[in-house]
């Protein structure tokens, strides 16, 4: 029996024998409401926003009668519309494998089955959430519950991730602007667009080579004095986040790796939007749906409507009355995509609620 000198303080409890400890329980998912859905007045203008976008869309279309009927072509062409859908899986699942790489290359102990439904949960929370990244917020949460210890490692994976998809992104997309050049100059705006897109690329590109080159750690550690411990208190949570992005960005392999799944995923989306565009019976040519898709989904990543819905569409719509695309054929295409994203939204969903068991992960050597 042990003793307590002080009377005032409970003995901590005794786990009985064969009772779970900590790291054997489930972590299911964090279902408290993320932050954009708790600011009460951002969630409904965002969804206010996005219902006013796809309203104009329609109505700039000649209304629902001008629609519908090019819309409900798609059931006549089962295959590209199933071609569709199922290269839409092959782009998630390239941001899936990027992410799952680099998780791995850290020396996380995770299983590929819990990086598929902490996946899943991110995809599903972003089509619900502002912008295409605000399913990184619950993803963030729940992978901070199963990594105790190693939560700003864990949860910096997902900003390595995250900036890797969009130096593939911005590559790509200035790349088209490149070869492209004759589009971006049909008028003032897209030439304007062109430029900031080559700026993007150069900031993120300075970024990533900031990160892979500078190793902070050496760099700051004659600069502590002679209170080691309040400056770590100040400094530790930066240097372990900055530490994670340096291994990732710094190993040549992983970081390659998690490129060319980058430009796979890019590559996937264009061919997405051909495939919807054939089942609308629409012959759109290759080389301008090259320029036109990523332009659409990089723009919709600005966090402005619940997954970007109605920002897309609008912008899919302008981009491609450039050249001369009817206007409720356009719409249609944009609709078409929409409901694309919800139904693997959906899919993400049942993963999330569904999915491999989440028991918090042991500690292992960070990098």
């Amino acid at each position: 029996m042990r003793e307590n000198p002080d009377l005032s303080v409970p003995l901590a409890p005794v786990p009985s024998a064969g009772a779970p400890s900590a790291t054997d329980l489930p972590c299911e998912p964090p279902f408290r409401r993320p932050w954009y859905l708790r600011r009460r007045l951002w969630g409904p203008l965002a969804v206010l926003l996005a219902a006013f976008l796809f309203a104009m869309l329609i109505r700039r279309s000649g209304g629902w009668g001008a629609v519908v009927p090019v819309l409900t072509r798609a059931v006549r062409h089962p295959g590209s519309l199933a071609g569709g859908l199922a290269l839409f899986a092959l782009s998630l699942g390239c941001g899936l494998t990027r992410w799952y790489v680099l998780m791995r290359h850290l020396g996380m102990p995770v299983r590929f089955t819990q990086a598929l439904r902490l996946y899943a949960a991110g995809h599903f929370f972003n089509v619900l959430g502002p912008g295409a990244t605000g399913g990184d917020v619950v993803k963030a949460a729940w992978l901070a519950r199963l990594t105790p210890g190693h939560r700003a490692e864990a949860v910096s994976s997902i900003a390595a991730e995250r900036l890797i998809g969009l130096l593939g992104m911005v590559f790509f997309v200035s790349t088209i602007a490149f070869v492209r050049a004759d589009f971006f100059r049909m008028n003032p705006v897209l030439t304007a667009l062109r430029h900031g897109i080559l700026l993007a690329f150069a900031v993120a590109a300075t970024v990533v080579l900031t990160l892979a080159l500078v190793d902070l750690d050496s760099r700051l550690a004659h600069r502590r004095g002679a209170d080691p411990d309040r400056e770590s208190k100040a400094l530790n949570v930066l240097l372990r986040i900055w530490r994670t992005l340096h291994v990732c960005m710094s190993h040549k392999v992983a970081t390659a790796a998690a490129f060319l799944l980058s430009l796979l995923n890019h590559i996937s989306d264009v061919c997405v939007y051909v495939l919807m565009s054939h089942a609308l019976g629409l012959r759109i040519p290759f080389i301008d749906l090259l320029v036109v898709s990523p332009l659409a989904n990089t723009i919709a990543a600005i966090p402005v409507t619940p997954g970007g819905a109605g920002v897309r569409e609008t912008t899919l719509q302008s981009l491609l009355t450039v050249i001369d695309i009817p206007p409720e054929a356009s719409a249609s295409l944009g609709l078409l995509m929409f409901f694309g994203i919800l139904f693997w939204a959906l899919i993400g969903g049942l993963i999330m609620l569904f999915g491999a068991s989440m028991t918090p992960m042991p500690r292992w050597h960070s990098e």
